[in-house]
């Protein structure tokens, strides 16, 4: 019989953040007004319990092996699970899944099992004497593509597809990659209609791979992916639009943006969900996630970068400035509003700019309409 539990390292780390955490309760039931009444005592007693609860679980989780069982201990309880009835386990990075014959079983998870004493000889252990379950899957699936007619007459023109077109995903991914970082040091229109377009050609590779692509995928899967360069220039086009346009009224940006992002989600849901990966609702998360980027950043970069409107000059006041230290430290005017919404105007700019201008002093606005009728802003300098 072999016993697992947290190593003395962590046992001690836990048991200081708990002790911060319990002293930080007690600082902010010190601070607390009494006029806020005992509901505000709430927040200190959680911070108590949680910190209770997080050094007894360190201290009690154990796993223990033996020829027969494998039993977990914490907190809240215990399962075991006997080796007769343990189909086999998932190993992720982080986390080990012990999964039992029968799916109504308990099921044992073992999240941190790096934290354990001696855990590198808790896995070899699981690893010796039950299946790996990620790997069988991955067999599994990829003998189903080897038997997939639409792949090709023979099963060497099937292996042949397979790997061409694995080796494209992970083209796609790396060249992605790099776009997605080079395109930051670079602004003129035929990088941001790459950066617009490269997320889209991914999706056309789903399109045309026969269901050899997906958006995403792991190692229990058979199917490349196209996450990563769907998501770098997605998220270079989000930074640029952020640092280098000035929207004055959000009003005709919500129905396109909205549109894209259903479109984009719909389009990547039906071509590009991998039923043989992690969660579907985990998948769809990013997916989501995916398409906000890319709806916000594109519209702004559509509707700026190819605006051929004639500006219009407006004076405004500096109404107040200030400095943001997040990061760096970052210049900020507020200006007083030139549109009926009445709401002040935020702009980040240069330190010659922050010190060229006071409060109360005027400044010129160039108003530009947007392709998109987005209106944005620059400063007349």
């Amino acid at each position: 019989m072999e016993e697992f539990s947290n190593s003395v390292g962590w046992k001690i780390f836990y048991s200081i953040l708990a002790v911060f955490m319990i002293g930080f309760s007690l600082f902010l039931l010190n601070m607390g007004n009494s006029k806020a009444g005992n509901g505000v005592l709430a927040i200190p007693a959680f911070f108590v319990l949680f910190a209770v609860l997080l050094i007894a679980n360190k201290f009690r989780r154990k796993i223990i092996i033996s020829a027969d069982s494998i039993i977990s201990i914490n907190t809240f309880g215990s399962k075991e699970l006997y080796t007769a009835n343990i189909k086999g386990c998932r190993f992720g990075e982080k986390v080990i899944y012990i999964v039992p014959n029968s799916t109504s079983g308990p099921q044992i998870i073992i999240r941190g099992y790096s934290n354990l004493s001696n855990s590198e000889y808790l896995v070899k252990w699981l690893r010796e004497n039950f299946k790996d379950l990620d790997a069988e899957d991955l067999t599994i699936e990829q003998n189903k593509l080897l038997q997939d007619g639409r792949l090709g007459s023979t099963q060497e023109e099937r292996e042949e597809k397979i790997k061409r077109i694995k080796q494209l995903a992970m083209t796609y991914n790396i060249t992605g990659m790099i776009l997605g970082i080079a395109a930051i040091f670079f602004d003129n229109y035929f990088v941001t209609i790459i950066l617009i377009s490269f997320p889209l050609m991914g999706i056309l590779l789903m399109i045309f791979s026969k269901g050899l692509v997906k958006f995403v995928s792991s190692k229990r899967s058979a199917y490349s992916y196209t996450m990563v360069g769907f998501l770098l220039p997605s998220v270079t086009m989000l930074i640029k639009s952020f640092s280098e346009y000035e929207i004055s009224q959000y009003e005709n940006l919500w129905l396109p943006f909205i549109i894209v992002t259903i479109l984009l989600l719909t389009l990547l849901y039906f071509i590009g969900i991998n039923r043989s990966a992690e969660s579907i609702a985990g998948q769809v998360a990013i997916m989501l996630i995916a398409c906000l980027i890319y709806g916000y950043g594109g519209i702004i970069q559509i509707n700026c970068k190819f605006d051929k409107s004639k500006p219009q000059l407006i004076h405004t006041l500096v109404y107040s400035k200030w400095k943001e230290y997040s990061k760096g430290e970052h210049y900020h005017l507020k200006l007083n509003t030139w549109d009926a919404d009445g709401k002040w105007k935020d702009i980040e700019v240069s330190k010659a700019t922050f010190d060229e201008f006071s409060e109360g002093s005027k400044i010129g606005i160039n108003l530009k309409r947007g392709l998109l009728n987005i209106p944005w802003f620059y400063l007349q300098l």
